[in-house]
């Protein structure tokens, strides 16, 4: 009897929430642009300084921009001492999502319905850019058409539900 080999594997193999990782099936997952910098997955990604480029937001005009928000990809390979967030690397092509709901960290606890910010500069002990909270605060700005899909009672992973116009 023939060998059946398996072929095809899915990329979302495990059913933990990640940073990054989709909270439902999406639709509008795009690639096309590179990496200007590092970019972790779960990240608020706005366009680059160069055309098809992509990079975390440092100032409130550009999370105005948003594309999308970057994806973890568990496949992609082990991280490594170098690349120990399993970035996407500089000059690498990124894989994020502009339409659907997204696994992120928050700083702060969330409420259902709620707009989500993206920080910008750090503040405080918030200083990881593109990461996402609910509330004022001076180095965080909303992105445009993304709101809290559930509510939690503390920072940590939270739902973003993004509709963010198409880019390509």
């Amino acid at each position: 009897m023939p060998q059946a080999w398996q072929t095809d594997v899915a990329e979302s193999i495990s059913t933990t929430h990640y940073e990054g990782s989709p909270a439902e099936p999406v639709s509008e997952l795009r690639s096309g642009r590179v990496a200007e910098v590092a970019i972790p997955a779960g990240r608020l990604v706005v366009p680059g300084t160069a055309q098809h480029q992509l990079k975390l937001p440092t100032s409130a005009a550009e999370v105005a921009t948003a594309r999308g928000v970057s994806v973890l990809m568990p496949l992609k390979g082990e991280p490594t001492t170098a690349n120990a967030n399993n970035d996407f690397a500089i000059g690498e092509a990124v894989l994020y999502c502009e339409d659907g709901v997204m696994w992120v960290y928050s700083e702060t606890a969330v409420t259902d319905g709620q707009p989500a910010l993206a920080r910008h500069t750090a503040n405080g002990g918030n200083t990881v850019l593109g990461r996402f909270r609910m509330g004022a605060d001076t180095g965080a700005a909303a992105v445009p058409s993304a709101r809290f899909d559930g509510t939690t009672s503390a920072p940590g992973l939270a739902k973003v539900k993004f509709d963010l116009p198409a880019t390509g």
